[in-house]
């Protein structure tokens, strides 16, 4: 087996950090799913609905990184963010649905999973896992820059450098 990081402490660090990525990636889909329920349009849905895949893709490779570094990965999202989807649906049900509060949402989960991937990378590892989680973040950037221009009213982006230049890669 590959030597993922130097020493056991710095196994157990990045294996922690993992793990925070990996339910950061559980937050951010529920936030994404729910919001595919109240977006409108069925483009705008789809592209919620193909987020949430992607973070259950990230998810899984996160998942088995753990795993090689001789750890349990995490499995669920966090109380914190439970909770916060109780209290939108609950907001949601008495107020109505409300596309700005959803992509809203979507973005500050978005920011923390970011945030997350920030401070992972700042950990000892190897190359190959390094350049997969720069290339989730990259993703997972441009997506939370785009759910903030959605939140307020604009059109999906059509930039060819955007999901699909990212998806090639």
């Amino acid at each position: 087996m590959p030597d993922l990081a130097k020493g056991n402490g710095s196994r157990r660090a990045l294996r922690v950090a993992l793990n925070r990525l990996i339910v950061a990636g559980h937050d951010e889909s529920l936030a994404l799913n729910e919001a595919a329920r109240t977006v409108a349009g069925g483009e705008r849905r789809a592209r919620l609905l193909h987020q949430a895949l992607r973070r259950v893709d990230f998810r899984r490779d996160l998942s088995a990184t753990v795993v090689e570094l001789g750890g349990a990965p995490a499995s669920a999202s966090s109380y914190r963010a439970r909770l916060s989807g109780l209290r939108r649906a609950l907001h949601r049900l008495l107020a109505g649905p409300h596309q700005g509060d959803a992509y809203a949402a979507c973005a500050r989960a978005t920011e923390k999973t970011t945030d997350a991937y920030a401070r992972v990378l700042r950990s000892t590892m190897t190359a190959d896992i390094r350049g997969r989680l720069e290339h989730e973040l990259t993703e997972i950037d441009w997506d939370g820059r785009e759910l903030r221009r959605l939140r307020w009213g604009a059109r999906p982006s059509t930039d060819p450098e955007g999901v699909a230049a990212i998806n090639l890669m």
